[in-house]
């Protein structure tokens, strides 16, 4: 079954996502110079920092090879299955963004914010697997060999 071009798929999940990402920022600033927010558990703000960083990298490297491949994420014309990640995982620029938010929570661990990070973590899964979807409707038996190599957002899983 061919999805036509115009049939992307659902964005539901990776707007949570992107709130959730908002919100940890917000935990972040508050941390730092607002202090509305009970003060939670002290972790090392360069661990957070790295922790970012690199989640950050991973997600902007990704689009990088996605817009020099002329690959809309949303309704790509062409299944990427080589190239940084994307050789061992499906969704690299979510992964990247998983170890972002974690990132972000390191830097101002509260319990408001692990809630958050984990309805991130949750939104960008069952996105992953949204698009999952979308990809088996739209590359048939060429995305199912691509998934027998490939993780979802980790290696092997």
């Amino acid at each position: 079954m061919t999805v036509p071009n115009d049939d992307a798929p659902p964005k539901f999940w990776w707007r949570i996502k992107i709130a959730c990402g908002a919100a940890l920022i917000a935990i972040v600033v508050d941390q730092f110079i607002f202090h509305l927010l009970r003060d939670g558990l002290w972790l090392p703000i360069t661990l957070g920092q790295a922790i970012a960083v690199t989640g950050g990298a991973i997600t902007i490297y990704h689009h990088y090879i996605l817009g020099k491949a002329g690959t809309n994420p949303a309704l790509p014309d062409d299944l990427l299955v080589s190239g940084g990640l994307y050789r061992v995982l499906r969704h690299p620029m979510y992964a990247g963004d998983c170890i972002l938010y974690l990132g972000l929570f390191v830097l101002a661990a509260k319990p408001l914010g692990l809630a958050v990070l984990l309805l991130g973590w949750l939104a960008l899964t069952l996105q992953a697997k949204a698009e999952d979807r979308y990809l088996e409707a739209r590359f048939g038996e060429k995305f199912n060999q691509w998934r027998q190599h490939s993780g979802l957002l980790l290696p092997g899983i």
